[in-house]
């Protein structure tokens, strides 16, 4: 899809349901690919230059180096607040490969464990991935749907649900 189509398929889900801080498109790119790859996507999402990027130990976006894969998050919406996402490699961290890797492998959606968002601003505000793996016609990986959730706010939301003191959450 394109990412006008993107955006148009996920803006109900995203409105209907605060807790989400973005549903992404996060391909698989191969080294001898990405080039062309940032090239692509620089003309497609309007952008001066599109650049697959990792966080640095401060916490600064900065180019990624090269290896055999990337998985960049490629179209994001909402766009708004979530513009460092776009070009992020989810396999620049381990925890964050870890989740796409068990996608992958068990061709299930697999929750990360909390982790920092790289759109937050507040360093002690944590959020989950929900990772669904996305394979093609003949059984090979292209990339995943990833959900983004603001842990805060799903505990709010469902506190606030008027389901009172009688229900007991798990997730494990």
């Amino acid at each position: 899809v394109s990412a006008d189509e993107f955006r148009a398929f996920t803006r109900l889900p995203v409105v209907q349901n605060p807790e989400i801080q973005a549903l992404e498109w996060v391909p698989l790119i191969r080294q001898a690919d990405r080039a062309r790859f940032e090239s692509q996507l620089s003309g497609e999402l309007g952008l001066e230059s599109f650049r697959i990027t990792r966080l640095s130990p401060a916490g600064v976006l900065q180019p990624e180096g090269q290896r055999d894969r990337y998985a960049p998050v490629t179209y994001v919406a909402p766009l708004e607040g979530n513009e460092p996402d776009v070009g992020y490699d989810l396999l620049s961290t381990a925890e964050r490969s870890k989740t796409l890797d068990q996608a992958s492998v068990t061709r299930s959606v697999v929750m990360s464990a909390p982790l920092r968002l790289v759109q937050s601003q507040n360093a002690e505000e944590y959020g989950s991935l929900l990772v669904y793996p996305s394979f093609d016609e003949k059984q090979q990986l292209e990339g995943f749907a990833v959900g983004v959730y603001r842990m805060q706010r799903l505990f709010e939301r469902l506190s606030a649900s008027g389901l009172g003191s009688d229900w007991n959450l798990r997730v494990s």
